[in-house]
């Protein structure tokens, strides 16, 4: 049993979208921008106790559904592989039977906002729908030239090999998490980078841009809006390449325009899905 619980967390980890502290970022941004109904309901499925806040809901999919097999119907949930020759998105070509991260956004808005469900099966909806929505704005889980999400691209970032999702997920975010020094932060010093990272980043979102990204709440738009930047970051990385500082300067500003996006949407999913389902 230790040994398949092993083999699934390497299999699991291999596939995380953002890492804990990007998850952690993208749902700390998002609460600021919820209704007061919505931050009602989200307090209440918080009342489980596995989590605390937005913040860390966000990786409950990656930390714990994924090692159990209950959830097993949910891995393909976790992306969609548009067809890297594509210009757009075909349902009907690049989600599979079993499903994929645009059905299961759909499915899980829907579910949430039915409050007959009880509360232990809304929590779970709860996570995954937050999980999923944070991890469709991360390019690799949409469209790569491998159709694995760069995992089978392996790169060596700052002289650490990696795969070149590993990059995306967790490698840049931990070298961007590294320009803050708690000791000299205008914000107090035991709230973590992350969150001194969270608070620049929500200071950074013009009003205008704020209400431009929530006005499209599909995820079939926010797959089809990844594709062209993603071509344009990701498809040459050849096997082995060597990526530094100039590839983390290209990169890290359309990383963080995307987790700024994704905080904005999930607030205002959440915002309608609980002003549907009553508060």
């Amino acid at each position: 049993l230790l040994i398949t619980t092993l083999a699934l967390a390497l299999v699991a980890s291999a596939a995380h979208a953002w890492g804990r502290e990007g998850h952690r970022t993208i749902g700390e941004i998002a609460r600021h921008y919820l209704t007061p109904e919505a931050e009602h309901e989200v307090a209440k499925l918080l009342q489980d106790g596995r989590y605390d806040d937005l913040g860390e809901v966000g990786n409950w999919a990656d930390a714990f559904s994924r090692l159990y097999a209950t959830f097993e119907d949910r891995s393909t949930h976790h992306y969609i592989d548009i067809h890297p020759d594509a210009d757009t998105l075909d349902m009907a070509r690049d989600c599979p039977p079993e499903g994929c991260i645009i059905g299961a956004i759909n499915e899980l808005r829907a579910a949430l906002a039915d409050r007959s469900t009880p509360k232990w099966e809304r929590a779970e909806q709860f996570y995954f729908l937050v999980h999923f929505i944070e991890d469709i704005h991360q390019p690799l889980h949409v469209v790569h030239p491998d159709m694995t999400g760069g995992n089978e691209t392996m790169v060596s970032f700052f002289g650490n090999r990696s795969r070149l999702h590993g990059v995306w997920d967790s490698g840049m975010i931990r070298r961007r998490l590294e320009d803050f020094d708690l000791e000299q932060a205008a914000l107090p010093w035991d709230i973590g980078p992350w969150k001194q990272w969270a608070y620049e980043l929500r200071m950074a979102i013009d009003p205008e841009d704020a209400a431009a990204w929530s006005r499209d709440l599909t995820p079939e738009a926010w797959a089809i809006e990844a594709i062209e930047p993603s071509r344009g970051l990701t498809f040459d990385i050849a096997q082995e390449q060597e990526l530094g500082e100039a590839y983390y300067e290209q990169a890290m500003p359309y990383i963080e325009g995307q987790m700024q996006k994704a905080a904005i949407r999930l607030a205002a999913v959440l915002n309608e899905v609980f002003a549907s389902s009553g508060g």
